[in-house]
Formats: C-alpha cells, sequence, structure tokens
C-alpha cells in the first residue's frame, strides 16, 4: 500500500465513533447501554411538563427489547422517540467530556498532532482536514491543551497558531463551540442540555439540509485521500456523504475493526473496490503507521533554544 503524502495532497480524515472510544467515549452499541441506565429523572426534570416525557417509559422498554444494536438504527426505525433520544445521547455524550482522560497524548490524537508538526518554523500546515461524526468536542480539547502541555515556551504561540487552523467540521453537530461552551460544561443546566440537544443530528434526519453536513461534503470533494478512522461505515451517512461525489482519482482508505463481512461487502461495492481496508486488529493509530502517516513514521523533532525545530537523526520516538 503507498504511504500517502499529506503534506503536498488533500486529505480528509473521517472521524467515527471508536476514533474518540480510547478517550472515554461509547461505541454505539455501549451508547445504547449507556442510555439505558441513566436516570430517567435528569432528563424529566429537563423536559419537564412536556409531552416528551410520557414517552420516557415506551422508549426504554423498546430500546431495551427491541434488535436494533445502536441508539442510532433504534432512532431511524422509532422516529417518534427522535427528540427524546437526542436528549438522552447528549446527556451521556455530554458527561464523558473530561479533560483528564484525553492525556498523556497517545493514540490517534496525538498522531494528527505530529502530523501538523506545530512548533515548525513553517506557519502552514498539511493540507489536511478532519470530518467528525462524533457529537463530542474531545479532539479540539486535546489540540488545544496538547500544545500547552508539550510544546516549549518559545514555539507556543506559533503553535497555538497552527493548531487552530486545521479544518475541523461535526457533519451530525456537536455539543457546541469550545469558545461559546467549555468543554465538559454543555450539559451543566437544563438550558445547556436543550441546547446540545437542538444543535445534534442523527442518522435518520435530513442531513443534506444541515450546513455541517454541506461543508463536511465540499471537503470530501476536494479531497485527494479519504480516510475512514473507526467508522461503522452506516449506509445512511455514507450515501448522504459521498453518493453525489465523483470518486474518480480518489484514493480511499479505511479501518475495519470488528467490521462484519457483510457490510465490508456492501462499503466495497459502494467504493466499487477502490478502498484500502486495514487489518482486522489494526486500530486508528496502527492504521496510520501502516499508511506511513503515523507518529512512529516521522523523526522526532528536536526544539532548540531559539524555539526553532529539526528533525532529528530518524530515531523514533
Amino acid at each position: 500500500m503507498p504511504d500517502l503524502d499529506i503534506n503536498t495532497e488533500p486529505t480528509v480524515f473521517v472521524l467515527g465513533a471508536a476514533a474518540s472510544n480510547p478517550y472515554g467515549f461509547p461505541l454505539g452499541p455501549e451508547l445504547k447501554q449507556h442510555i439505558l441506565g441513566f436516570p430517567d429523572a435528569v432528563v424529566q426534570n429537563v423536559l419537564g411538563d412536556h409531552h416528551q416525557a410520557a414517552l420516557i417509559p415506551g422508549f426504554k422498554t423498546a430500546l431495551t427489547h427491541g434488535d436494533y444494536g445502536t441508539i442510532d438504527n433504534f432512532l431511524e426505525r422509532k422516529k417518534r422517540y427522535r427528540e427524546l433520544g437526542a436528549f438522552y445521547i447528549v446527556s451521556v455524550i455530554g458527561g464523558q467530556e473530561r479533560r483528564e482522560v484525553l492525556f498523556p497524548q497517545r493514540e490517534f490524537y496525538a498522531d494528527l498532532f505530529h502530523m501538523l508538526d506545530p512548533e515548525s518554523e513553517s506557519p502552514d500546515i498539511p493540507p489536511i482536514s478532519i470530518v467528525s461524526l462524533n457529537y463530542d468536542r474531545s479532539l479540539e480539547e486535546f489540540l488545544v491543551r496538547n500544545v500547552e502541555f508539550n510544546c516549549a515556551d518559545d514555539t507556543e504561540e506559533r503553535a497555538r497558531g497552527k493548531v487552530g487552523k486545521l479544518p475541523i467540521v461535526h457533519a451530525h453537530g456537536s455539543l457546541g463551540d469550545l469558545a461559546q461552551v467549555p468543554y465538559g460544561q454543555a450539559t451543566k443546566d437544563a438550558a445547556s442540555l436543550k441546547e446540545a440537544a437542538r444543535r445534534i443530528k442523527i442518522v435518520s434526519d435530513r442531513l443534506e439540509d444541515s450546513t455541517e453536513f454541506q461543508t463536511a461534503q465540499r471537503m470530501l470533494v476536494s479531497a485527494r485521500n479519504i480516510v475512514f478512522l473507526g467508522f461503522g461505515y452506516h449506509p445512511t451517512t455514507l450515501h448522504a456523504l459521498l453518493g453525489s461525489c465523483s470518486l474518480e482519482n480518489k484514493r480511499v482508505f479505511g479501518t475495519a475493526v470488528r467490521l462484519p463481512d457483510d457490510r465490508k461487502a456492501e462499503v466495497t461495492l459502494f467504493f466499487k473496490s477502490a478502498i484500502h481496508f486495514g487489518g482486522a486488529n489494526q486500530d486508528c493509530s496502527s492504521f496510520l503507521e501502516h499508511l506511513g502517516i503515523g507518529k512512529r513514521n516521522f523523526p522526532r523533532r528536536k526544539v532548540g533554544g531559539n524555539g526553532v525545530t529539526s528533525k532529528g537523526s530518524g530515531e523514533k520516538p
């Protein structure tokens, strides 16, 4: 498999749930279990006398006994629970936004930080961008805080500026912009929870009508390389993202950990056999290393007294 040239070729990383799983966020089936165990009184207090509160018992019973696998699949079939489901989703995800779980740096987030080479003299970053299908803001929080924790004092300002140039779009919406809604505070009270629930989109919504989703589509149209990381390849999302995008002259790669054979066959057919899957045991970080763009594929940078970084002697971190 050829190495990707992320320094000259526009590359989009599409992040699914497994990309943020190492940082405490649940996968689809785990999210369902978290929702089933979430205190109903918390949601009832937010909803007040809203008619949605009356749906809670039926919602929990159907989710418990139905054969849906994930909350997305459930809400795609049981649309009457869409609004209620959004409250439970953001309640669980918001509760998992904990800064201490993000550090010390590791996994895909550390790989991406290294790709940006934030301490180098160049003010530019590689032509890479992020399409996140997750609601949490863990990646943004990590990038900003990791500059503070790991960059030299005399390069910190430049590094923060470079990190801020990375385009990140949440195609399904998010818990809010960090500048307005601090990390871990998206569901701190009823008003915040309602606003967070309003922001998110789920698979059964008309995703194409979302500004964020349209931005994600434009990013993918302009990409030379598309790299799916921790993505479950839900057919609805996959077709919405790329159904009208020409795949000619694009290279597509994706992780395939625990991906069922039938889904893998469907995805291969969608991409006309042009997608290169990772191995069954290759997580996001090891897959990037396999592609030649993981943290271990780059020489360590040495920061001099003047704040200038230079390549080391090829040693691995």
